[in-house]
């Protein structure tokens, strides 16, 4: 039975070999369409029955995550393997947010071999199983385990310092008390491992400001992006046009 695949990347060079790939191994078993940016696929997609979508993370007009929100939404059962050169934890924490409970999906990234394409491909294509980098589980168990994975509230603060947020700020911001900031520092500062030991000494006394060490730390993590702060960078800003 025929199957119709959707490639969806900014890059041509990547959508070919992947195309290549699966023609070289599927033959007529396959077609193949490709899309260079998030409006192209959404017109793939309403006007073909596609069985597999490939998605790239970043996208000149919309993230490869968002436009798989708005495929799922429409249909769950929508198979989708994203294949990028991200694996930081900022992108798995997103893209495992919105994936449905049932989806059959899967994770690769760009220095894959052919052997994990192909393996990835046909787990989600025929055998309606999930797979997913090896790197990345590394990475979702961090990201979710309860002594190490941020909440939401706590990735919120995590943003709010990153955006260089005073605590009177944060509290204004986000409709609590200062000791409710406080609070919520100190959950952060525990999950990012910033600790007295750290930033303390007898001999110089504090070495670093735990706000601070708490952002470095959350970038050498990958929680958080230059793109993602320029994001929370606008919604702040529409915030202080509004309420400042």
């Amino acid at each position: 039975m025929t199957k119709n695949v959707l490639i969806l990347d900014d890059d041509s060079l990547h959508r070919h070999y992947m195309c290549d790939l699966i023609k070289q191994h599927t033959g007529d078993d396959a077609h193949v369409w490709e899309a260079g940016n998030a409006q192209e696929a959404m017109k793939h997609l309403s006007t073909q029955p596609i069985d597999l979508c490939i998605f790239d993370l970043q996208l000149p007009d919309k993230s490869g995550i968002d436009v798989a929100k708005e495929v799922w939404d429409k249909d769950q059962s929508m198979r989708i393997l994203f294949w990028s050169q991200h694996s930081d934890e900022l992108y798995v924490r997103k893209l495992f947010s919105i994936v449905p409970e049932k989806a059959v999906y899967g994770f690769l990234i760009k220095t894959a071999l052919e052997d994990q394409i192909l393996n990835a491909i046909q787990y989600i294509l025929d055998y309606d199983q999930c797979w997913i980098d090896p790197k990345i589980r590394k990475v979702k168990n961090t990201t979710f385990d309860k002594n190490t994975g941020l909440t939401d509230v706590e990735y919120e603060t995590l943003v709010d310092l990153a955006l260089g947020l005073s605590d009177n700020a944060i509290a204004q911001r986000r409709f609590i008390t200062k000791r409710g900031v406080q609070n919520r520092l100190a959950s952060l500062y525990s999950k990012l491992g910033v600790t007295d030991e750290q930033y303390v000494s007898d001999k110089w006394g504090n070495l670093f400001s735990p706000r601070t060490r708490a952002v470095t730390l959350s970038v050498i993590r990958g929680l958080i992006n230059q793109q993602a702060l320029d994001q929370e960078n606008q919604y702040l800003q529409q915030w202080t046009n509004k309420y400042v």
